[in-house]
């Protein structure tokens, strides 16, 4: 397994109307949530998606490339 990374999840308006309220992780701290508002943050801001098993109901989550929801 490779590192693990500590982040917080936030929603976040996109620019393109079709992933308007996308949730996205960031690594950091949430206090410092300010750092990764506005179009030009400059910090990874990578989206997230929940899968969900058929049989139990177990959640995971997999956070998508940055670049997949900037474009």
């Amino acid at each position: 397994m490779a590192e693990m990374k500590k982040g917080f999840f936030y929603v976040r308006n996109s620019e393109l109307p079709i992933l308007f309220n996308y949730v996205v992780w960031a690594e950091g701290e949430k206090k410092d949530i300010t750092k990764y508002m506005g179009p030009n943050a400059g910090i990874p801001q990578y989206p997230v998606t929940p899968y969900k098993c058929a049989n139990c109901g177990f959640i995971e989550h997999y956070a998508e490339p940055e670049e997949k929801w900037r474009n």
